[in-house]
């Protein structure tokens, strides 16, 4: 992450015509994300350890602490929606942080590309990890949008959803 610091410094000095503003009725759109970024971050601290995400656990183990806190598979709460949920707050971070212009919309699309290469480079790790009980757990939990958990409930519970 630390390499792509320098094309975002960059992207923030080189100012061009907005491409999109958020203003007006898009303003809300903005404070939405920005709302559901803070909601993803939070619910995901009460599952995930910031030290272990920054590698500081592992350092300190000697690299032998696993992906997961407590060393199981944990779907409850927010990974019951979303399996990755402080990666779509990140890349709602990065979308709504600021106004888009040229280099702005080229530095987002590094970062989001950046960011999924990454989600699915840790989808391996946890595949390695957990297995089968993994493997059914991103059959049942989208990725990144929670799409899956929207479809059981649009279907509603006469057409197979949950209630």
């Amino acid at each position: 992450m630390a390499m792509l610091l320098p094309a975002l410094v960059y992207s923030l000095q080189v100012r061009g015509e907005p491409l999109l503003r958020w203003e007006g009725p898009l303003a809300v759109v903005r404070f939405a994300m920005l709302a559901a970024a803070g909601a993803l971050f939070w619910a995901g601290s009460r599952h995930f350890s910031m030290r272990r995400l920054l590698g500081f656990a592992q350092l300190r183990a000697g690299g032998s602490v696993g992906l997961a806190s407590r060393g199981r598979l944990d779907s409850s709460g927010v990974l019951g929606l979303i399996r990755h949920p402080w990666y779509t707050g990140t890349l709602l971070l990065v979308w709504a942080g600021r106004d888009l212009d040229l280099s702005a919309l080229a530095t987002n699309l590094v970062l989001t590309v950046y960011v999924v290469v990454g989600t699915l480079l840790e989808e391996r790790k946890l595949v390695a990890e957990f297995g089968d009980e993994y493997r059914a757990y991103q059959r049942r939990v989208s990725m990144l949008v929670p799409l899956k958990w929207a479809g059981t409930r649009l279907r509603g519970p006469a057409l197979g959803g949950r209630s």
